[in-house]
């Protein structure tokens, strides 16, 4: 029995001697009392007389947390005895752990602040103690099982359980379990998820409203209450996801502060006037980044006070910090990519000024909850939003919530049959934890990512990419997507589908504003902005236009059902139109159909003193096209487009050999559409094999070309074997 005993002692020390060690001060939660390289109680007291302090104290003191913070500050006695009181009713609460985290932060934190204040006595401790324990306990349990990883429930339930684990120290013999597990569930479960995630996230105001707070608290806490500085271990260990998280946030949002909609964006949370600075000045003060610095304070400039919703001025007291140097954002530049394992934005910009242009380009892996449907979708802004994504979340599954869900709101092409919606395929994931698990589960599922890069490139001139969405879309179609910012002036978008078995497609096109059309060129204005579009392929393109409020949005939702959407659905009173339904919606079609279909577009996003478009055009043949927008021109080499065949596919043989025969070298090219790869064997006339090749492939149609040098074979004739996936190609080859 004794040695049962020993044993059950020995198990607490050997799991958790390696946890950091907490510190015995109190405060230690988010901050200390004396100077340190974070927040502390004697640097922010400095602070406490500037004007932009001054302005939100009314706000932070009405707060329970902003309370005792202020108490703590300031050693406000009626302060601390109102906080005390507050403490001693309050209860952590939340519908899900995407609330009950940030309540459960608040709550550990008042404790820490408010522990050794002589009106806190030890039966009204211990009763905190015991709810922090069950709160903990709830989370702890609810990680252990597991569930939607990329979803905003598991960064609550964690920060939750970190900030009650570091609060409860020394006061609950539980502590150490809770922080032990919650250290390993930072290093080895959900912090590889964020780095796979690469600081991204694809749902919505969900990430930028939970997720990113949660994280930026949770490493937070960390920091200031123990000896271990997890945003440092996170830079050198884990892909430096928390920095690269802020740095998302700054580039997925416009210069008027509204955040480009992707994933469930809440009503009321389209703009930064939320909480949405906290991690930003968090971020910014762990690594003293004055890019994030320079960023909190043009939201400063733009929207004063505002730039703090009153739940959360408390944390801009703990970790705005005015010591940082601004960094002056025209050093970042003009592309980037976020999540290259899983989500994929690509953000291509004009520049850093009020009056640039942004793109934003989605190639990833759909897969958060709360994410929208929509992979392949570009968003286009300058100076006003032009190519919008349409629609809004208003609730859940609502008709309009599914609708701003699938691609038919989106700037994307829409695939449609019988039965076959337009709608994209996707991944819920649960059960899992980790990105090891991610990758195990997802290399299971046989079909292709709904979206993935395949070739990228940023020059002088401009920048580039290329996407698959064959993934989303039916087996035995495919689409590819390439965006060319040339002179980062114009966008030349072309897209190439592969849809027979009498699939229907159209290129789709979303404004705020109703495009007029002349000809092939479309003319958006919203504000003071203004975008041109003109198609060039597929040559006489069938243009129609849809007015939410005149002729009403028709589409069919994901079950089926025939849905209308028109000016009746905008929220009443709502003024701001990027949140309501786009009163147009461009939609181009092919004259004809075919399986093999090429759109190529160009886009030029200017202001309204730009009266009209550039001269547009393209020209060449043989696979060897120039589009020319102005004085600018970009040339495409791609054998399977033909013009002269109204910008359809020339549906190329699977396999092209020659000269046949040949003398030393013969030259092959092979056409496939997916992922199989190629496999080349070539045998001579007595089955002997003298040569075999395999070959990677990217997805999509594409041509691959090879060649054989046989210089080192006799002549005479070879029987030749082509492979890839279900096709198949057998010839003879002479060599002479």
């Amino acid at each position: 029995m004794r040695k049962i005993c020993l044993v059950i002692f020995l198990v607490p020390f050997i799991l958790f001697s390696a946890t950091p060690s907490v510190r015995n001060e109190r405060p230690r939660i988010f901050l200390r009392d004396t100077v340190w390289s974070g927040p502390s109680v004697n640097e922010i007291s400095g602070w406490m007389n500037r004007s932009d302090y001054t302005s939100r104290i009314g706000s932070l003191r009405n707060d329970n947390v902003g309370e005792a913070l202020y108490y703590v500050i300031t050693k406000d006695s009626s302060a601390g005895a109102k906080s005390v009181a507050n403490l001693k009713t309050l209860q952590i609460t939340g519908s899900s752990s995407s609330y009950a985290g940030i309540s459960a932060e608040r709550y550990g934190a008042m404790y820490d602040w408010l522990r050794n204040h002589p009106d806190f006595d030890s039966v009204s401790r211990h009763r905190c103690v015991a709810h922090m324990e069950v709160w903990a306990d709830s989370f702890m349990h609810e990680l252990e099982v597991g569930f939607m990883p990329f979803y905003s429930r598991s960064a609550g339930a964690l920060a939750g359980l970190t900030v009650l684990a570091l609060s409860l120290y020394g006061d609950s013999p539980k502590a150490p379990q809770y922080l032990a597990f919650a250290e390993n569930f930072l290093k080895n479960k959900l912090g590889t998820i964020r780095e796979g995630e690469d600081g991204a996230t694809g749902g919505g105001s969900y990430g930028y409203y939970h997720v990113f707070t949660d994280y930026a608290n949770l490493v937070a806490a960390w920091r200031s209450a123990t000896d271990w500085d997890a945003a440092l271990w996170i830079k050198e260990n884990q892909g430096n996801w928390l920095q690269r998280q802020m740095e998302f946030q700054i580039w997925t949002t416009y210069h008027n502060g509204w955040f480009v909609k992707h994933g469930d964006i809440s009503s009321g949370s389209f703009r930064d006037n939320n909480q949405f600075r906290v991690h930003i000045d968090a971020i910014s003060g762990m690594y003293r980044d004055g890019i994030g610095r320079a960023w909190a304070a043009d939201m400063y400039r733009r929207l004063n006070i505002s730039d703090y919703w009153y739940e959360y001025v408390w944390e801009y007291f703990l970790f705005n910090n005015p010591s940082i140097p601004e960094t002056p954002l025209t050093q970042l530049p003009k592309t980037a990519v976020f999540g290259d394992s899983l989500h994929r934005y690509v953000v291509m910009r004009s520049g850093w000024g009020a009056k640039d242009a942004v793109i934003h380009f989605l190639c990833g892996e759909t897969v958060d909850h709360h994410a929208t449907h929509d992979q392949g979708k570009f968003m286009l802004f300058k100076e006003t939003p032009l190519a919008i994504k349409n629609g809004m979340y208003d609730s859940y599954m609502s008709p309009m919530h599914m609708y701003y869900q699938s691609p038919w709101s989106a700037n994307a092409v829409v695939l449609t049959r019988s039965n076959h919606y337009g709608y994209q395929q996707k991944i819920e994931v649960g059960g899992l934890t980790d990105w090891t698990g991610w990758l195990d589960y997802r290399s299971k599922i046989a079909r292709q990512p709904t979206g993935r890069i395949i070739e990228r490139e940023t020059t002088a001139d401009f920048a580039r990419v290329k996407g698959d969405f064959s993934g989303a879309w039916p087996v035995s179609t495919a689409w590819t997507r390439e965006l060319i910012f040339l002179k980062y002036k114009y966008l030349i978008v072309i897209d190439k589908i592969t849809a027979g078995n009498g699939y229907v497609h159209r290129w789709l096109l979303h404004s705020i504003k109703t495009p007029v059309i002349n000809g092939t060129t479309a003319t958006i204005t919203n504000g003071i902005g203004r975008l041109y579009c003109k198609t060039l392929l597929p040559v006489n393109p069938r243009i129609s236009v849809l007015n939410s409020q005149v002729q009403p949005y028709y589409h069919v939702n994901f079950r089926g059902v025939e849905t209308i959407l028109n000016s009746t659905t905008f929220l009443p009173g709502n003024n701001t139109p990027e949140r309501r339904l786009g009163a147009g919606r461009l939609e181009i079609m092919p004259p004809d159909s075919a399986i093999y279909s090429t759109y190529l577009h160009v886009l030029y996003p200017t202001d309204t003193t730009e009266k009209s478009m550039p001269a547009c055009s393209l020209s060449g043949a043989a696979g060897i096209y120039t589009v020319h927008i102005g004085d600018a021109s970009y040339t495409i080499k791609d054998s399977t487009i033909s013009v002269e065949n109204n910008g359809h596919y020339v549906n190329l043989p699977f396999v092209l050999v020659g000269p046949n025969p040949f003398s030393n070298k013969i030259r092959y090219s092979v056409q496939t559409d997916g992922y199989n790869g190629i496999e080349v064997r070539i045998v001579s006339v007595d089955g002997r094999l003298v040569y075999s090749r395999n070959y990677s492939t990217t997805g999509g149609i594409q041509k691959y070309s090879f060649s054989w040098d046989a210089k080192k074979v006799r002549t005479g004739v070879y029987l030749m074997s082509v492979k890839s996936g279900k096709k198949h190609w057998n010839g003879k080859i002479v060599l002479h």
